[in-house]
This record gives C-alpha cells, sequence and structure tokens, in this order.
C-alpha cells in the first residue's frame, strides 16, 4: 500500500542521514527541551562574551536611546548641588552626614556598579539595589564591631528612635490551641497573608515545586527545633500544619509557579514583541501608552529553571547549600529582632524584608547561571554581597544573643539526630543513583 512505501522510504531516509552524519564525524542533533538562551554575543563579530556578562546584561533595540546613556555630566551636577545646598543651609548632625554619605555612595553606585542579569525596568534600578546591599554590608560590619549594648544604643542614635534596643516581650502563638472558630480567627492575621505572598514569589523566582516545597516544610521543621530561644516559632499543630503549610504555603507556592508557567507562554506573543520592536512613544491611545509602561516594570520573560539535583554530586551538594542559604534569609528577619529588640511594628523589620527580597531575586538568577551555564565562570557581584550579608547577619545574632543561652531540650536533640541520619541516608541513596545512571 502507499502509506507503508511512504513508511518504508522515510524510514531508509533517515537511516541514510544518521549513517552520512556519523560518517563525516558528528552525531545528529538531538531535541533539548526549552531552556534559558545562551548568553549573547559580544558586539564585536568573532569575540566572546566577557567573564561577567551575567553582571552586566546587553540592552539591545533600544528605542528612547537617551533613557539608556550614562549622563555622567548631569549626575555630577546634580550631586554636588545637593550636598553643597544641604550643608550651607540644613543644621549640621550626625545624620546629616550619614545622609549624605549614603547619597554620595548611591549616586556613584548608580554610575559604575553592575546592573545585573535583568534588562527590566533600567539597569539602574539593579544597580541601586547593588548599592544599598553593598551598604547593608558596610552597616552590618559596623554593628558587628560593637559590643552587643553598643550595637543596639548605635541603632537607637543613629535612627533616632527610642524604642529601639530595649528588651521587649515576645507574642506567643501557642497559649490556646483549642479548635474553635474565635481561636483560629484570632490566629488569622496580616502575617498570614505575608506566608502566602512570600511564598508566592520565591515560587515565581525559583520557578521548581520540588525545590519550594523542601524549602517550607524544612522552614516548618526549622520552627519546631528552635521554638525553645524563639517565642514567635511556638504554635499551635492547627496553626502551623493547616494555615501555614497546607494553606498558605501551598497556595502561594502554586500561584507563583502559574504566574510563571503563563508569563513564559505568553511572552513571545506580547510582552517580548513589546520590548524589542516597539516602544512608549509607538503606541498611539493613551490606554496602551499606560499599558506599556506598566509593562516596562514587569519581567521580560520567564524562563522555565531547571534544577536537577540529580544530575551530579556535585549539582546535589550545590542545591543543598542554595537550601541552607535560602532559609538563613527568613531564619535572620527573627534572630535579628530578638536578639537586637527590634519591635514587631518597626518599620525596619519591613525595610529588610523589601531589600532582601530585591537581593533574593538577583541572586537566585545568579546562583542558578553559575551552577547550570558552564560559560558563567564566576559568581555575580550580587550573589557574593548576599552570601557576605547573611554571614553577618548571622555572626551579629550570635554575638549579641544572651549569655544564659536556654539549653536544647532532650526531644529536640533527638528530632535532630534523626533528621541528621535521614539527611545522611538519602544523600547516599542520591549518590548510588547518580553514580547508576552516568555509569549506564
Amino acid at each position: 500500500p502507499p502509506s507503508v512505501t511512504l513508511q518504508a522510504f522515510s524510514a531508509s531516509k533517515s537511516n541514510q542521514t544518521m549513517s552520512t552524519s556519523l560518517k563525516n564525524g558528528f552525531k545528529p542533533k538531538k531535541k533539548r527541551r526549552q531552556t534559558e538562551p545562551a548568553p549573547l554575543q559580544s558586539i564585536k563579530e568573532g569575540t566572546q562574551q566577557p567573564i561577567n556578562w551575567h553582571d552586566n546584561v546587553d540592552i539591545t533595540d533600544v528605542t528612547v536611546t537617551w533613557l539608556y546613556e550614562a549622563h555622567s555630566v548631569l549626575l555630577l551636577f546634580i550631586v554636588l548641588s545637593v550636598i553643597l545646598y544641604c550643608t550651607f543651609n540644613m543644621h549640621g548632625s550626625l545624620q546629616l552626614g550619614l545622609q549624605l554619605v549614603i547619597f554620595l555612595f548611591v549616586a556613584v553606585g548608580c554610575l559604575v556598579f553592575p546592573a545585573g542579569p535583568f534588562q527590566r525596568p533600567h539597569p539602574i534600578f539593579w544597580r541601586l539595589i547593588f548599592s544599598i546591599s553593598l551598604l547593608y554590608a558596610l552597616f552590618l560590619l559596623l554593628l558587628l564591631s560593637q559590643s552587643p549594648d553598643d550595637a543596639r544604643a548605635l541603632l537607637r542614635t543613629l535612627f533616632n528612635d527610642n524604642s529601639l534596643g530595649y528588651p521587649l516581650p515576645e507574642r506567643s502563638y501557642a497559649t490556646d490551641c483549642r479548635l474553635r472558630f474565635d481561636v483560629i480567627w484570632s490566629c488569622c492575621d496580616r502575617f498570614l497573608l505575608a506566608h502566602f505572598l512570600g511564598w508566592a514569589l520565591k515560587a515565581a523566582v525559583i520557578r521548581d515545586r520540588t525545590l519550594s516545597w523542601v524549602l517550607s516544610v524544612l522552614w516548618e521543621f526549622i520552627e519546631l527545633l528552635t521554638a525553645y530561644f524563639i517565642p514567635n516559632f511556638a504554635e499551635c499543630w492547627w496553626d502551623q500544619w493547616i494555615l501555614d503549610v497546607a494553606l498558605c504555603n501551598a497556595f502561594g507556592i502554586e500561584l507563583g509557579l502559574y504566574v510563571a508557567r503563563k508569563w513564559h507562554d505568553n511572552d513571545p506573543t506580547r510582552y517580548r514583541r513589546d520590548w524589542l520592536g516597539s516602544g512608549i512613544i509607538d503606541f498611539r491611545t493613551i490606554c496602551s501608552k499606560f499599558r506599556r509602561l506598566l509593562g516596562q516594570f514587569t519581567p521580560n520573560t520567564l524562563f522555565p529553571m531547571h534544577w536537577e539535583p540529580t544530575q551530579s554530586i556535585k549539582r546535589y551538594l550545590q542545591i543543598n547549600l542554595f537550601v541552607i542559604g535560602a532559609v538563613v534569609v527568613d531564619l535572620n528577619a527573627f534572630l535579628l529582632k530578638l536578639y537586637l529588640y527590634i519591635p514587631t511594628e518597626h518599620p525596619l523589620n519591613v525595610w529588610r524584608l523589601g531589600l532582601m527580597l530585591l537581593f533574593f531575586i538577583v541572586s537566585v538568577k545568579q546562583f542558578y547561571l553559575f551552577i547550570t551555564n558552564p560559560k558563567c565562570m564566576k559568581l555575580g557581584s550580587q550573589l557574593w554581597i548576599c552570601i557576605v550579608i547573611l554571614v553577618l547577619e548571622l555572626a551579629l545574632s550570635y554575638k549579641c544573643a544572651p549569655d544564659d543561652f536556654p539549653a536544647m531540650p532532650f526531644i529536640n536533640k533527638v528530632c535532630l539526630s534523626m533528621a541528621g541520619v535521614l539527611y545522611l541516608v538519602f544523600t547516599y541513596v542520591m549518590f548510588r543513583r547518580v553514580k547508576h545512571v552516568k555509569t549506564n
């Protein structure tokens, strides 16, 4: 029949093509799943991308060119004008001096610091974030060089707030664990919404369901193990495993993954065309111009992220380090608040949370490129600073902890030992699996 003849002809044609390819010394290309594109080549033909290509992404097809020029002379005039006006027309104080130092540092940073791997909303925004992260690391180093009492007093002096630096009572969420509507409703505060939004953002940044759930469950176990010295972690079982994990974390993770997936699916037909092909001046109506302006503050694209912890032993250990770092980011927020005597309602907690979120977005991207892309030869600058910040925060918390630190309960020691054994067994099984896959 004609169909059989056509199938036989196509099979013989493919076999002939494969034999010709093998005879010429190369194998036919296999289809690969869609992942992040290779880094762009530099403008000059025949040259490779510089080693820090993930620190300063190339901006292509710019429609409003003056927005992406340096304007160094204008910036110099603005900086000098502001400094001279403030020093001669405002009352001198330590706060004014620190504000001007920060202003000058950030202005220089927006001019010369790396912009990171993102194009939107503008490279100067990510230079500003990097400048703030470096300032925050220097501020932590200043606090770490003081004694605990002097560090708390320095916070009180710098922010001119007498509510900082004094011992405060911590709220416990495990005082009444009855399954009653009024008791459950009393636990439904703004932190429940923060749980949901936080995990939605984390899932949209990490873009991996398994890794997000590992972080979610691991954080709840850390709360159980550290509740004996962090009163905020003392929660009822239904509050921890139902309200937090089963509701807020689960729906937040799924929402973040859904948004990332839909954003990537719609990107080739809408967002990328607006960015690469048209500027805001090319749209006719006010609504379309406003829509294009809002699109500038959204990600250019959200490519799928394939972490693949079972690819190799090295990759498995790298993912372990990422999990530890992500957990320490959240743990440091509670430790600093507890030992520096910062009230829960104080804006410092919100500022630190928002800044760490921006640092986390860039650091995750640079860490993913560092472990998955062979052309990425060094750690990203924002990732490097973020690691320094985590270590300094942890060291500051340890230094400011009281001398009469409570001893770990026996049940916590047993649970921690069992968790360590299970982790070692799981790691051994994973290593054997990786070795078996490589051998086959």
